[in-house]
């Protein structure tokens, strides 16, 4: 009887079961805490694998965003670019009498506006600004007039300018008489005379895109 209420053996027993209910609590933490581990890594490594493809994906659509730049560039360039051919069959073409054309200077110029690059953020691409150049072109035309009222520089300029081409890309303003000399003496003129005369052509600007 005395052994059956022994209090101390009693509480010895009772601790051992809290420990052993401890110990297997702890060790099912730490098979749980094993697995949570395990699923971390292999989703650390999906997650990896994503985000390279994620990155190769960003940097495939930078470059095809870039290319198509190029091509809309140079699409742009080869329907609208300026054609000589057409302004020399122009002038060609505009024939008025006692007038003679002796020079022709054509200034084509560029000026560029440097662009933005395309940036990319965690979830879209945020659209550059491609860089841009503006071309301005002007022509002079040195000719020289031998009517003899000297009233050939009016007809010519009025000519050009009433010309198909001009009346499509340049306003009739834009052609311009900006050099009228002294009547010389020249022996291909049937009066001996001949006036010198300068006209100016503005081309309207374009905007050119550039890669």
């Amino acid at each position: 009887m005395l052994r059956r209420k022994d209090p101390v053996k009693r509480a010895i027993w009772i601790a051992v079961f809290i420990v052993s209910l401890v110990a297997i609590w702890s060790l099912t933490l730490q098979s749980k805490i094993i697995i949570a581990s395990a699923k971390l890594n292999t989703l650390d490594v999906s997650w990896r694998s994503i985000e390279r493809s994620f990155g190769g994906v960003l940097s495939n659509q930078t470059e095809l965003s870039r290319l198509e730049r190029n091509l809309s560039a140079l699409q742009q360039l080869k329907t609208n670019r300026f054609l000589w051919g057409s302004f020399l069959n122009t002038l060609q073409q505009t024939v008025v009498e006692d007038v003679a054309v002796s020079r022709l200077k054509a200034d084509q110029t560029y000026m560029q506006t440097e662009g933005t690059p395309d940036r990319t953020n965690e979830t879209r691409i945020m659209r550059g600004k491609p860089a841009v150049a503006i071309e301005r072109i002007t022509v002079t035309i040195e000719a020289r007039d031998f009517t003899p009222n000297s009233v050939g520089h009016i007809r010519f300029k009025e000519a050009l300018a009433n010309s198909a081409l001009f009346q499509g890309s340049v306003q009739k303003t834009n052609v311009l008489l900006i050099g009228l000399a002294a009547p010389t003496a020249d022996t291909f003129s049937p009066s001996g005379m001949a006036v010198p005369f300068s006209l100016q052509c503005f081309f309207p600007e374009k905007e050119r895109a550039l890669k």
